[in-house]
């Protein structure tokens, strides 16, 4: 293999690469200005105004990062002076004041506008950010059914912590990495970055969640900063050549995080462009800077480069905090406001507390600043414990809306039931456990949200049931639900199958219906399942859709809560809810049969003033915006069991 390499001049280019000057670590003006283009993009993200793909700009900071980190620990390895200690030591001054900040105000403020379990939520995910996890914490913690992201406060510190697991991971290797040279360095980290990008591109695919979340998804891009470090200057390459790709790079950052859309598969393949984007530029302003990198090394563009930690920092519990206290989406006026607010408090943060620290004005010894971030550490996660094992501290509450929050969160099992579960039987069951199945819940997680009045019926008429349900998936055969789950026709077809092949005699049907009657094949689709049950001799209970609040419950309660309302006097009028579901009403009535009845939910959740409210006599009826609480759920037990011909059952309680 070597004389292979050498006939073909590798050998020599390879020799070439490794005895070439490496790039030089310096303080580099434009890449403050790199910073403050990736801190940009995100807070436009995230005020939602224009550039929705700009999410792209943390994949940025992680090119970053890794070029920054990866060239401050060859430059120390080169002079011998390379120590894990001092190496720890700098990126907790960098890191950690100014983090811890922010943590303490978030819990307090929280205390304020925080509902108790969102305050819960809040604790626990102060602990992760304190123990170096928010990562993992929001992978498992932000599902379908755990609210708005949007209203998470220190959801962006998830970011943090695949930096802050990296840096403990990666010196390690570039230690032991150094004994064996810097081409097979390169070599190692580059087929390292590759397997990275792999098994992103995988993650996208099957476990998109972990993928955005996860280092092992997300460690290429830092790994690609690094990388950089191993090139020689560019000292070959003509100037008007590195300026034309200076800003294509600068170009191709830009159009990512304009034309990205959040549905955008990533980060896998797609991130590829961003961070490869942001390595050029960074590679091709390395000896001396072209014109666009002279625009970026503009004094107020590097200004925003340089307090762009504290203004990632700030920016979000900011936004989160505004529309967690609005019944509606912020207007624009109050987002730029929001944004300019930030710029201010991130001002302060950046001058007081994270410069100080970062330029050792403050704990001057490695003593002093490991007993400050652990004594810091501790605190804040007893605060973030506390609050969680305390539930929220719903004594900050009248006993009365405690009691509304209480049933707020009282949800039945949701279960995603896959499709090798159809296959082989095992489906969730409800009602009387020991007795056979007579009815099967079939839908999306709408359907689930109906499966604790089913299961009390069937407890108390001794009628047992099985679900076949799965979120985002309405149960219609060839229906295209694909922008939840690809495998949404499969699913369907098992689900029909069992049903038809087994003593299933009561089929319930029920979705999230006013979402995608407009779409192509949707009447086609229902008529087509519904004839397949009725010819299998099956009886179809047909749910129509719930009243879908026009704000989520939560926010409606807390903000009548601050202002003096009556939280019984929230919903959504009657007529507005009937417009909403006109079509798909429309599309039920098409079909008439004995064994079909359409079931409408709506008068057991509406009052007589025509107000389809969010509390009834003391219980919140709903979970969020449009999923029944379990409260919700069994108001409606007088419909099911008058259509299963059940004792008990009877009209609308109003």
């Amino acid at each position: 293999m070597s004389d292979w390499i050498a006939r073909r001049g590798y050998g020599c280019r390879f020799k070439e690469f490794e005895n070439a000057d490496m790039i030089q670590l310096k303080y580099r003006p434009d890449v403050d200005g790199l910073r403050a283009v990736a801190v940009t993009l995100v807070l436009l993200f995230h005020a939602n105004l224009g550039f929705s793909g700009g999410y792209i700009g943390v994949d940025v900071f992680f090119v970053i990062s890794g070029f920054l980190i990866t060239g401050l620990i060859l430059k120390d390895q080169e002079a011998g002076k390379f120590r894990l200690a001092n190496f720890w030591m700098r990126r907790i001054r960098r890191i950690i004041p100014a983090a811890t900040l922010m943590i303490v105000v978030v819990l307090f403020v929280g205390c304020v506008l925080m509902l108790p379990s969102d305050y819960a939520s809040l604790g626990k995910s102060a602990v992760a950010q304190q123990l170096m996890l928010s990562n993992v914490f929001f992978w498992l913690e932000t599902g379908y059914f755990d609210g708005p992201a949007e209203l998470k406060p220190l959801l962006h510190t998830w970011s943090l912590a695949v930096e802050e697991q990296f840096y403990l991971v990666y010196p390690f290797l570039l230690m032991f990495l150094y004994r064996v040279g810097r081409r097979a360095t390169f070599l190692a980290l580059a087929a390292l970055a590759f397997g990275s990008l792999v098994v992103s591109q995988y993650g996208v695919m099957h476990h998109p969640s972990a993928a955005f979340f996860l280092l092992p998804t997300r460690g290429w891009e830092l790994l690609a900063g690094g990388l950089i470090c191993f090139f020689p200057e560019p000292t070959r390459i003509k100037p008007r050549i590195l300026a034309f790709f200076s800003w294509c790079s600068l170009v191709a950052i830009i159009a990512a995080g304009w034309f990205y859309k959040p549905a955008t598969s990533f980060p896998g393949l797609a991130a590829i462009i961003p961070v490869a984007a942001t390595a050029i530029f960074i590679y091709c302003n390395a000896l001396r800077l072209s014109f666009p990198a002279s625009v970026l090394a503009t004094p107020p563009i590097v200004f925003v480069g340089l307090i762009s930690y504290s203004l990632y920092l700030w920016h979000w519990p900011l936004l989160a905090f505004m529309r967690y206290s609005a019944a509606e989406e912020p207007s624009v006026f109050w987002r730029v406001l929001s944004l300019f607010g930030s710029f201010g408090v991130s001002f302060l943060a950046w001058r007081f507390v994270e410069t100080p620290f970062r330029k050792v004005r403050w704990l001057r010894t490695r003593r002093s600043v490991v007993g400050a971030a652990s004594v810091s550490a501790v605190a804040v996660i007893g605060f973030g414990l506390c609050v969680f094992a305390m539930k929220g501290m719903p004594n900050r509450f009248p006993e009365d809306v405690v009691a509304i929050f209480a049933t707020m969160e009282e949800r039945g099992a949701r279960h995603i039931v896959a499709e090798n579960d159809v296959k082989s039987g095992r489906l969730p069951r409800f009602g009387k456990m020991n007795a056979p199945p007579e009815i099967l819940i079939w839908g999306d997680s709408h359907a689930m949200s109906l499966v604790p009045a089913f299961d009390k019926l069937g407890r108390q008429h001794g009628m047992g049931g099985v679900q076949a349900t799965h979120s985002g998936t309405l149960p219609l055969i060839g229906f295209d639900n694909s922008r939840e789950w690809s495998a949404s026709h499969s699913f369907n077809d098992a689900v029909l199958e069992y049903i038809v092949g087994g003593d299933i005699s009561t089929v319930v049907l029920a979705g999230y219906w006013s979402r995608d009657s407009h779409e192509k094949g949707f009447e086609e689709s229902y008529r087509r399942t519904v004839v397949k049950l009725l010819d299998a001799g099956k009886t179809v209970l047909l749910v129509q859709d719930v009243p879908i609040q026009e704000v989520w419950p939560a926010k409606a309660i807390m903000r009548a809560i601050r202002l003096g309302g009556d939280v019984a006097e929230l919903g959504v009028d009657l007529r507005d809810h009937r417009k909403r579901q006109f079509l798909a009403d429309t599309t039920f009535a098409s079909i008439h049969h004995q064994n079909l009845i359409v079931l409408d939910p709506t008068p057991y959740l509406t009052d007589r003033s025509g107000v389809c409210r969010m509390v009834m006599g003391g219980a919140a009826l709903y979970h969020d915006d449009d999923h029944l609480s379990v409260a919700g759920a069994e108001r409606l037990l007088p419909m099911f069991e008058g259509a299963l011909g059940l004792s008990g059952g009877g009209d609308a309680v109003k």
